[in-house]
């Protein structure tokens, strides 16, 4: 068995409680998602507060710390969607909602336009479901291009678009994405090529799974709940830490001529500072992202996710310092961060193996493989299997059918037939319905069948 990857190193501090994990206490008491959910949700939080006030300068850059994480859940019972809304509650009781989140709008124009209106401001992007967001960037002619520009976005460049009705011009985008997604539908949505851009390695990715006896089953609510002081007790926190990194008004003094005068200016962001060790530190953690990267199956998928990984680790260490109200962070804070982002490092090592089987496979391809395995298994039962069936059970649109029926008869492993429906009185209906028949030699015997030109199904079909 190969060994777990890791990012920590000997001579890393022991693990400290932190903000984060005393809201992973919180968040497991509410609800029974997996705890990196909620590591994940803390440092959201802790993002949505302090992105526009602080970085920490760099050599050739400026690190801020927003941070964009995907929730990636199996089909089994996860709390997806409970963990995400959990921290957005959780930050609207200390921050009006409005100054955090933005629309769900996905279009290139809409997502702009907001963020045009929100310069400079922390602007959340909470999609529960994302995976349909991707595939409409591939799909839509009007998303293309979006995906590049959320990626320079993402790193705080300033972003112009001219449009027709005049210009739109983002100067200090402070973007966070909260998403989530079922991993097998991601997996099929995103190429090698989301990977290679650098859009895919800028999330934190955090997949999990809740077993059965971890489940909590349904009850009453409970007087006097124990959950209420911990959730006063991370409200009262998170208060602490939105007053220590509130813009305040400070006095300048202002020297004209030889007269010399006091003006109150707003506070702007503030510059953090690490310590040798902790500098040091983070050399190592990139040089060991780059190791790992180049040591896996596909270097050119792996490297990007695990040096990107390296960067989100070094924006927790920074959450985690702003959070003890500190602008000097320590080896402390950047140990507890890689403590953290171990949980993501399998993660994104599992989701990235799910690309690398098959890279060059198009969606529809995937699609159309899912597909034949619930043929093969009606075929097993002398089941017949309908467009109409498959388009209801794997969320095929009608225009969209064609590309998956076009698939699956050109590898010769289905055969697609027309045969006259049957009324409920026994009586052959003029309306015609089209089966799928398996190619394996010892098909099942349709009667009264007509094969199609795959040319004809686009037109022909009657769902809309």
């Amino acid at each position: 068995m190969a060994p777990r990857l890791t990012f920590k190193r000997k001579g890393d501090s022991e693990p400290e409680e932190t903000f984060i994990d005393r809201y992973v206490e919180y968040g497991w008491s509410v609800t029974d998602a997996p705890r990196q959910y909620h590591v994940a949700g803390g440092a959201i939080i802790l993002s949505a507060i302090m992105a526009p006030q602080v970085v920490l300068p760099a050599q050739h850059t400026k690190i801020r710390p927003n941070l964009w994480a995907m929730i990636l859940a199996g089909t089994t019972v996860t709390r997806k969607s409970t963990s995400m809304d959990l921290a957005v509650s959780t930050l609207a009781e200390v921050i009006p909602r409005d100054d955090f989140m933005m629309g769900t709008d996905g279009s290139q124009e809409g997502i702009l336009t907001e963020l045009q209106q929100r310069d400079g401001k922390t602007s959340v992007f909470h999609r529960d479901e994302i995976t349909g967001f991707i595939e409409a960037t591939v799909k839509k002619d009007y998303m293309a291009g979006l995906l590049q520009s959320l990626t320079s976005l993402y790193d705080g460049r300033p972003e112009k678009r001219p449009l027709r009705s005049g210009t739109i011009n983002v100067e200090k985008p402070r973007l966070i994405i909260w998403c989530g997604g079922i991993k097998t539908q991601m997996q099929e949505a995103v190429s090698v090529e989301h990977i290679r851009s650098g859009f895919l390695p800028r999330f934190i990715v955090v997949s999990g799974t809740t077993s059965s006896d971890q489940m909590r089953p349904i009850g009453p609510p409970v007087d006097g709940d124990p959950n209420e002081d911990l959730k006063a007790q991370i409200v009262d926190e998170l208060y602490g830490i939105v007053d220590f990194w509130q813009p305040k008004p400070i006095i300048q003094k202002m020297s004209l001529g030889t007269t010399t005068t006091n003006r109150t200016v707003i506070q702007g962001e503030r510059s953090m500072k690490a310590t040798p060790e902790a500098w040091k530190r983070m050399a190592q953690l990139t040089f060991d992202a780059v190791k790992m990267g180049e040591n896996s199956s596909d270097p050119n998928i792996y490297t990007p996710m695990y040096t990107r990984l390296a960067d989100s680790i070094i924006k927790i260490a920074i959450l985690l310092t702003g959070a003890r109200k500190s602008l000097t962070m320590e080896l402390g804070d950047l140990s507890q961060a890689i403590r953290m982002g171990d949980l993501f490092l399998d993660s994104a090592t599992q989701f990235a193996k799910g690309v690398e089987q098959a890279p060059d496979i198009n969606p529809w391809e995937k699609k159309a493989d899912k597909i034949l395995v619930y043929i093969k298994q009606q075929h097993k039962k002398n089941k017949p299997v309908t467009r109409s069936e498959v388009m209801r059970l794997f969320h095929v649109r009608s225009k969209d059918v064609a590309d998956v029926e076009t698939t699956l008869v050109q590898r010769g492993q289905i055969k697609i037939s027309i045969r006259k429906g049957i009324m409920p009185n026994g009586n052959r209906s003029s309306r015609e319905r089209v089966e799928y028949c398996l190619v394996e030699g010892n098909e099942r015997p349709i009667d009264d069948t007509l094969s199609v030109p795959i040319g004809r199904f686009r037109k022909e079909t009657p769902f809309s």
